[in-house]
């Protein structure tokens, strides 16, 4: 996450401004646990484990009954749209933990949320309902 919000990082935090601190996944990890320690390679580890688990949930246990709705057939084009509609509606749903695993990955000093249920808490008293779906739509 951070590799990727690298320009974000450098703009916004004082630890970062003397140039790439991420040139590449290997100088990531050893810059990461040189300034945080091991620990700070498990940020964001719970609102991970829960993006997954309720995404992968929602979109494993839609298949069945979308695919089943378009007619149950075995065609590969049938299990093809069941998929990508299934996939949809698990992403859409799983948006507002996806979105606290990226603030929570990206924040490079201290934690910008205690845990990740109040950081559900706090974005939605801040930013409203919307802003845990930010990024979903255009």
């Amino acid at each position: 996450i951070r590799l990727q919000l690298q320009g974000e990082l450098v703009a916004s935090q004082s630890v970062y401004e003397t140039g790439n601190a991420y040139r590449g996944m290997t100088r990531g990890l050893l810059h990461i646990v040189s300034h945080e320690g091991i620990k700070g390679l498990y940020k964001g580890l719970p609102a991970s484990l829960l993006r997954e688990g309720s995404y992968s949930s929602i979109r494993i246990g839609a298949y069945e009954p979308i695919r089943d709705a378009f007619g149950g057939g075995q065609s590969l084009g049938v299990k093809l749209l069941a998929g990508m509609c299934s996939g949809s509606i698990g992403a859409f749903l799983a948006n507002p933990t996806d979105l606290v695993k990226v603030r929570m990955q990206a924040a490079a000093s201290a934690p910008p949320y205690r845990s990740t249920m109040s950081a559900f808490g706090t974005i939605a008293k801040r930013e409203g309902m919307y802003g845990l779906y930010r990024g979903v739509g255009p």
